[in-house]
């Protein structure tokens, strides 16, 4: 009962006028913190922050004017400790500012964008290093793939071992265990036009199971009808018996 009427209250006392006038209220205190002129304002604090605050300027009242307040001790010594900087007499700065070239480690001398620090590390390609007699690099490992995929009569197993220097039979198996990945666009099919107005399959009975079933369903509903009108003249008959004998 108590949960009722404080739902009660709520809704129709407290709510009502919590809310009266709200957006000229709201407006107001927008207004006001909006407004350069106006004093600044803190954000509302906790009541146990408060209560902290209030006891501290209680005990030390002069606090807030410490912290205001400027101190010519420090501000000397900030004033006295300023740093300098000035080239030894002789040296050129331009000179200075120029870096000495390691001869072991040299700096590159290209200056544009290194494209495979962004290419993952087993994809890489050093061109500077050649591959031993007898294997490939990945580079010419999928060019090998490629061309046998596309001539396979000409660029067989033997040619391919002469061009690339590598055993015929280890040419033979990896010809026979590795390809490359086929992309396959499959052809646009022509989608036949949906009208929303035209009856779908689910609305027509167009096998004859389903019109069976259909009869049979209809069949089922004409005599529930049938037994339900029988039970109504059989209560109207009782009814009249009753009320007859009633009157006699």
């Amino acid at each position: 009962m108590g949960q009722q009427v404080s739902r009660v209250y709520g809704s129709l006392v407290k709510r009502p006028i919590q809310r009266y006038n709200v957006e000229h209220r709201a407006q107001k205190v927008i207004s006001k913190i909006e407004n350069p002129n106006a004093p600044a304002m803190r954000a509302p604090m906790y009541q146990t922050d408060r209560q902290i605050l209030d006891q501290i300027r209680q005990s030390n009242p002069d606090l807030g004017k410490d912290i205001k307040r400027r101190d010519d001790v420090l501000h000397t010594h900030l004033r006295d400790v300023y740093v300098t900087s000035k080239d030894p007499p002789g040296i050129d700065p331009p000179e200075q500012s120029r870096r000495q070239i390691h001869p072991d480690r040299p700096l590159p001398t290209s200056r544009d964008g290194n494209p495979e620090a962004f290419i993952p590390g087993m994809l890489r390609i050093d061109n500077r290093k050649k591959a031993p007699r007898g294997k490939v690099t990945l580079e010419q490992a999928m060019t090998l793939l490629t061309d046998h995929a596309i001539k396979p009569e000409v660029n067989t197993a033997q040619s391919l071992a002469d061009t690339y220097r590598l055993n015929p039979e280890t040419v033979e198996h990896a010809l026979k265990h590795f390809k490359l990945f086929k992309v396959h666009i499959p052809a646009e099919t022509e989608k036949p036009k949906f009208d929303p107005l035209a009856a779908g399959k689910d609305w027509v009975v167009d096998t004859k199971d389903d019109i069976k079933e259909s009869y049979k369903l209809l069949e089922e509903r004409r005599e529930h009808r049938l037994k339900l009108k029988k039970i109504d003249e059989e209560r109207k008959k009782r009814q009249l018996t009753l009320e007859s004998g009633k009157k006699n």
